[in-house]
């Protein structure tokens, strides 16, 4: 991949899929890239007051966006990132500062007619959470080469990402790397050429074009 950080602000509940979206995009990253995202946390105390009551009402914007087609809780963030193949690294939040006024030792959470007890201090604290704001890496490979099989689909999504940015370094010089290592040498050589073409000096394509010649007498 080739970008180090591709920011979700707000963006996977709007879509139907936000799974599939997340395991495309961990495709997209460099090896020591990151996602961060935000996602707003339908497990808020006042959505299910509102569902207690019989509500369920979409408004302009916050939770019930009515653009929103999907709704997480922090269970079900963390669930779609590791099915994504994603490991969270850090996670912080928007917090309701009514949980301020929660006592420390609290196990129950009244709210309306609902109540909920024996809740641990973190889970009692999820009920107060506008938003989460997390950060995510790629889940290593056993084989950090990867199999053919990613190769292949890493090559698909260099190739489309190369013809609407056809001078871009990081790119040419991933797709070189890709192709090389999937045995098609004479086009990891097409790429290096391409990308030394704009940045001359680039040690890394030096070293692989010299690499990729040794071995294979592709000139």
């Amino acid at each position: 991949g080739y970008f180090d950080c591709i920011i979700l602000a707000d963006i996977l509940e709007h879509l139907r899929e936000p799974g599939l979206t997340l395991k495309k995009l961990k495709g997209y990253l460099s090896q020591d890239g990151v996602i961060v995202a935000s996602i707003p946390n339908v497990r808020y105390f006042e959505v299910l007051n509102m569902l207690a009551e019989g509500f369920w009402t979409y408004t302009e914007a916050g939770i019930l966006d009515r653009t929103h087609l999907r709704f997480f809780t922090r269970r079900e963030i963390e669930k779609m990132f590791t099915e994504a193949g994603l490991e969270i690294t850090g996670i912080n939040y928007n917090l309701d500062p009514r949980y301020k006024e929660i006592p420390p030792e609290s196990t129950t959470l009244s709210f309306g007619r609902v109540t909920i007890n024996g809740l641990k201090q973190d889970e009692l604290m999820e009920f107060f959470v506008f938003q989460y704001i997390l950060r995510a890496k790629k889940v290593p490979h056993h084989n950090d080469r990867g199999t053919a099989s990613d190769l292949k689909d890493e090559l698909d999504r260099l190739e489309e990402y190369l013809r609407a940015h056809p001078a871009d370094p990081d790119a040419l010089y991933r797709y070189a790397d890709v192709c090389y290592r999937l045995g098609r040498s004479d086009r990891a050589v097409e790429s290096l050429e391409r990308l030394l073409l704009f940045v001359p000096d680039h040690e890394g394509a030096n070293r692989l074009i010299e690499r990729i010649r040794e071995s294979t007498g592709v000139s």
